[in-house]
């Protein structure tokens, strides 16, 4: 951002378009000229590109040094030739290009018969200002003096010197930033509570770092899994005595076997809404049983054999993992001999 002084001329400038001096409009024409001016003060402020303005009296006196013992010097021997300034405007913008943009409005004002002056109007950059504002002065100075106040009061309600001197240095950051601006009613309890947030927001951000460090340490370590394949006895116990042959079977593909509701419908020939309501009826049925009690044989040779039969038409590769699981079958069954269909599996 650089600030630029826009000058108005009442006699210096070259001649506007609009030529007819003020001093002969009508009321109407002079009021309207003052609220074009504020109103486009006032839109400049909407933006932030407004810094001052002021209008001057045309009565204006040159004065200089004269010597030591003597009276200032007024005027001088042609001081109606002198330049007149009518007023001036201070704007503060990003670019040069921005402030041409603003000057060239400003110079449409009206005059005389409600039209554009269309007056010169001169553009003049600041120096870049190497010292600060009185007000940017007084806001360092009050900060300083209050940092340590603030600190105790952190202190005072348990926080740690290193914290809250930490939480105090964001504050006064962030102070630096919006007190130029507007400068709050009360500083210091501004600060107290700008600074408090920061502990807080500090001190949730730490607890949850540790908490995730706890519980990562807590964990733990990973260590052998079982390798025993238990999969032939999740299907005996999805098999239980409480449950309907086919909703068994129905429930064994949906949680053992992997198969969608779809899938398993289409084995049956059934409504993919129907199969869905029969796992879902399985399900409450089965919530609270303990499975302890063996389930029937033949059931689950018949979900080995929808398994097998799902494989076999091809929409999913189960049919080798029927086969693998129905010579477990056999192979756990094999000592009683009591099921000749599945010990002629084994063999």
């Amino acid at each position: 951002m650089a600030k630029y002084l826009l000058l108005k001329h009442y006699r210096g400038a070259p001649d506007s378009v609009n030529n007819v001096p003020m001093d002969q409009w009508t009321p109407q024409e002079i009021e309207d000229h003052v609220q074009y001016m504020n109103d486009f003060a006032t839109r400049l402020e909407g933006t932030g590109e407004f810094v001052d303005s002021q209008a001057l009296s045309p009565e204006g006196t040159f004065v200089r040094y004269d010597g030591q013992g003597r009276p200032p010097v007024t005027d001088g021997p042609f001081a109606e030739t002198k330049d007149v300034i009518a007023g001036w405007m201070v704007i503060d913008v990003d670019t040069y290009e921005r402030a041409l943009e603003l000057a060239g409005e400003l110079s449409a004002s009206p005059g005389a018969g409600g039209k554009p002056i269309h007056e010169w109007l001169e553009l003049r950059p600041f120096l870049a200002h190497s010292r600060r504002s009185p007000s940017e002065l007084m806001d360092e100075l009050l900060l300083r003096e209050l940092t340590p106040a603030v600190i105790g009061v952190l202190v005072h309600r348990g926080v740690d010197f290193a914290t809250a001197e930490d939480a105090v240095q964001e504050a006064v950051v962030q102070a630096a930033l919006n007190w130029p601006d507007r400068q709050p009613a009360d500083p210091k309890g501004w600060l107290v509570t700008v600074a408090w947030r920061k502990f807080l927001d500090a001190h949730r951000s730490e607890a949850s770092r540790l908490d995730r460090e706890v519980r990562v340490a807590v964990e733990p370590p990973p260590g052998p899994t079982e390798t025993a394949d238990d999969t032939l006895q999740i299907f005996f116990l999805c098999a239980h005595p409480s449950l309907a042959p086919a909703s068994a079977v129905a429930i064994t593909l949906r949680a053992v076997g992997g198969l969608t509701t779809g899938q398993i419908a289409q084995a049956y020939l059934v409504p993919e809404a129907t199969m869905a309501q029969r796992i879902s009826r399985a399900k409450r049925t089965v919530r609270d049983v303990r499975f302890e009690e063996p389930g029937d044989l033949a059931t689950v040779q018949r979900v080995l054999y929808l398994i097998f039969n799902e494989g076999y038409t091809g929409d999913i590769d189960l049919a080798a993992e029927a086969i693998r699981l129905t010579r477990q079958l056999a192979w756990m069954t094999e000592s009683t001999g009591d099921d000749p269909e599945t010990a002629g599996c084994w063999r």
